[in-house]
């Protein structure tokens, strides 16, 4: 395999899930993807299990130069320690979209924060199916999405992930901050979903302040949320 990757295959995708890939497989794998300058997706999931050894080597992916806009890493025993080496990578990456992060239940609030804000600049869709994420990580996630433009879709199973309405709030409030006219005015208006498919199992208001964030523009969304909560104040200066 690693022959035949650094033999320059114009490859878009590269499928490795369910092959039982170790640290060092993972070591020889990240040696020979420079050559291959076309990949977009790389699917490692269900492998069995990456230690932080393995996943730093991973990291080095993002600094080959390649354009890698998915990274599939499901269920692969990947805690918090082995998340926080890959993001030392992810630190400079302009390109990558998706990461799917699934059954992977080691993984907390703690190692949560460090990948938010290492992806902060270009991950637009996080997976985190069959994860216990609960308020913990429902709050720090709520919190790395405050300022945060590029993150369009979160999705959790709401039943199982132990987040209860002190997380939904917390996910409430960047929506629509009612603090204030400016924290209003400043709340997130980007992200679309959150929880499961069309954010389902959200909350009432949670669910219509993402609707307002997937049908309309952002500074129209950020108008409307202004309007509904602050409706006695002068609009002009924010034209």
């Amino acid at each position: 395999l690693v022959a035949g990757l650094s033999s320059n295959i114009p490859l878009k995708c590269l499928c490795l899930s369910g092959n039982s890939i170790e640290d060092e497989g993972i070591d020889a794998l990240v040696s020979s993807l420079p050559k291959c300058s076309k990949l977009e997706e790389l699917h490692l999931s269900e492998n069995g299990g990456f230690s932080a050894v393995g996943l730093k080597s991973l990291s080095n992916v993002f600094q080959t130069g390649l354009n890698l806009t998915q990274l599939h890493l499901r269920d692969n025993a990947i805690d918090d320690k082995g998340l926080m080496a890959l993001v030392q990578g992810m630190k400079s990456c302009r390109s990558l979209a998706k990461l799917d992060l699934s059954h992977n239940n080691a993984v907390t609030a703690v190692g949560l924060q460090a990948l938010l804000r290492a992806g902060r600049s270009s991950l637009k869709e996080l997976e985190l199916w069959g994860m216990r994420i609960g308020d913990d990580g429902a709050k720090v996630i709520a919190d790395e999405l405050v300022g945060n433009n590029s993150m369009e879709r979160l999705y959790f199973c709401p039943g199982y992930s132990n987040v209860t309405s002190k997380g939904w709030s917390a996910f409430s409030r960047i929506l629509c901050d009612t603090s204030s006219v400016n924290d209003t005015y400043i709340s997130n208006h980007t992200i679309s979903n959150i929880g499961g498919y069309q954010s389902h199992s959200a909350p009432n208001t949670t669910r219509f302040h993402l609707f307002l964030n997937t049908n309309f523009h952002s500074k129209e969304v950020a108008t409307l949320k202004l309007l509904m909560h602050h409706g006695d104040i002068d609009m002009m200066p924010f034209f």
